[in-house]
Order: C-alpha cells, then structure tokens, then sequence
C-alpha cells in the first residue's frame, strides 16, 4: 500500500501514513476482534543508573501511547501486534528494601505471657483455699470422732488464804496474818509471830485456771528480833517510830501508815512522804509510862531547819504501834 499523500510504502494494517501523517485508504472492512494479550514475562537486564532508568521509562511510555493511538483508530488486521505497556518503573539499583515484618515473635510472646497469667492465677487461688488438688474420695464420708478434753486440774489452792496457810507452815503454826493489799487477782499479807511485828510480806496471785499459789516472799524492813531472844518493849518501841521515820523519808507513805493506829492513823501524817524534803533523824530516847506505852523522842532535819518531834507507841496484838505524835 502506497500513502495517497506522499507516495511512502506501507504494509497493510496502518490507518495513517508513518512519514507524513496523512490517513491511509481503508481497506474491505472487517470486524475487530480485540486480541487477548498476555504479557511476556520481563526479561531481567542490569540495573540502570537512577536517570538512565527514569529517560529510558519515559520514552518507551511515549513511544506506547503513539502506538496504540494509531492502532485503535484503524486498526483492522486482527493479526496486528498489539503495543505491549512498558514494564514497572525498575528500582534503582542499591536502594534498600524494606523487608516484611514476620509476626511470629509477637504470637509467641502473648502465648507466653498467657501462659504466665494463668499460672499466678492457680497459684493464688490455691494459696487462698478457693482451689483445691486434693483428690476426690468416693463412698461414705468419713466421721472423725473426737474425745472430749480431759480435765485438768488446778495447779494451786482453791483460795488466797489456803495458799498462805500451806506457806505459814514453814514459818511457824502458830504466827497470825493480815491483809496488806488487795487486788483482783493478788493478795499481800504481813505475817509474823504472835505479840510481836510482822516480818514477812507473803504474795498470793491467782492463776488463769483460777487457782491460788504463792508468787513473792520479801521480808519487811521494820523486822524484829527473831534470831532468838526477843528485844526489850524500849527497843520495840524505838525500832517502831524508827522503821515509820525512814519510809516516810523514803516515800513509802503506805508503809509508814501501817505501823500507826488510831488516832493517829486517821492524820495524814500517818502517811506522810518527805519528797526530799526530810534528810535525817536521830531516835533520842523512849519512855515508859505506867500502862506500858512508850514516848519516844526524835531530832529531825529538814530542809529549812531541825525539829523535835516525840511519839506515843502502844502495844496491840500485831506488836507496838504509833498512837500519836506532838513537838517536846
């Protein structure tokens, strides 16, 4: 086929001229079947150079474009190559690719960490009694008997008063007792011979069973005589005011009470306490009166000056006591 135009030869197939441009006769018209094309697999070539790679794209693009346009318009050769699309745009060569994130790791650190929580779960319900591995036992249930408790018996006496009886034993029969102090689980006593002052303070405590025995043994400061020969009522009596003098210097108010009788255990003097303020005393002399008391004369020193004070001292069944008390 020759171009009308030009007079350029041309192989059948082409609608335009590829010299001038000018559009070719049409030839028997047949119907256009649109070829199905599949492409060849690229053939790999060695990488171009960043602007190589982008030039030679655009002008295989361009050359594409040029083609199909002429092919679509009149095209009537079905036999006709159909203008194949340039490849993908290659990557430049060296260019880092990012390589695929693998979850595995992931999955396998939440199944470990599962694992983990359900391990701590069993263990502390377990530890709380809420879980049980104990095996389960089929048949009857099982009844525990258990004995009743034996009785025991209280280690001590069943009161304060036969605990210090049993004591008084290794003193002497016949020696007599008073109550000194009283609590709700204790008891002190001043024991000591007949006509004579007590010498020993015996504590009785109660036990939580309810039971009584002695706890403390502690003789008495204003103690008599008792290796032997009983002292003379004159030294009794001075060893009396002597023993009250020194608690109340000592602050022992209720020591010192205990040796006064009436009237003079109703004054508060009966038991007084120096509180640093009585340094010293000295015992001067007792005389007996016709009824077989005493008055027994004192030098005392205090912090503002000295003082001379005598006591009347009685006998009672618990041995002589201070009856009263006036400056000589």
């Amino acid at each position: 086929m020759q171009c009308p135009n030009c007079g350029s030869a041309h192989t059948s197939g082409h609608g335009f001229c590829g010299t001038c441009g000018a559009q070719l006769p049409a030839e028997t018209a047949k119907t256009e079947v649109m070829p199905v094309v599949t492409a060849a697999p690229a053939a790999q070539a060695p990488a171009p150079q960043p602007s190589e790679t982008s030039s030679s794209y655009e002008e295989q693009y361009a050359r594409y474009q040029q083609e199909y346009a002429v092919w679509q318009a009149g095209q009537v050769d079905p036999q006709a190559e159909v203008p194949q699309y340039p490849a993908a745009r290659p990557v430049p060569a060296g260019a880092a690719v990012a390589p695929k994130k693998s979850k595995t790791g992931l999955i396998v650190g939440l199944v470990v960490g599962g694992i983990l929580l359900i391990g701590i779960a069993v263990v502390a319900l377990a530890a709380l009694g809420v879980l049980s591995f104990a095996p389960l036992q089929s048949g009857e249930p099982q009844i525990i008997e258990e004995s009743p408790a034996e009785a025991v018996e209280p280690a001590g006496f069943m009161s304060a008063e036969e605990a210090l009886e049993a004591t008084l034993a290794d003193y002497g029969s016949e020696w007599v007792f008073k109550v000194y102090e009283e609590t709700g689980t204790s008891v002190t006593y001043w024991v000591g011979p007949p006509s004579s002052e007590y010498e020993t303070a015996i504590t009785v405590t109660q036990a939580g069973d309810g039971s009584w025995s002695v706890t403390a043994e502690e003789p008495l400061d204003f103690a008599g005589d008792v290796s032997g020969e009983m002292s003379s009522p004159e030294d009794q009596a001075m060893d009396v005011v002597d023993a009250h003098l020194m608690a109340v210097k000592e602050n022992r108010g209720m020591d010192a009470h205990a040796l006064t009788v009436d009237p003079f255990a109703s004054d508060s003097a009966s038991a007084g306490e120096a509180n640093g303020e009585f340094t010293g005393f000295t015992i001067e002399e007792a005389k007996k009166q016709s009824d077989g008391s005493f008055w027994v004369k004192t030098t005392q020193v205090w912090t503002w000056g000295s003082e001379k004070w005598q006591y009347w001292v009685v006998p009672t069944e618990a041995g002589y006591r201070i009856a009263d008390m006036k400056e000589w």
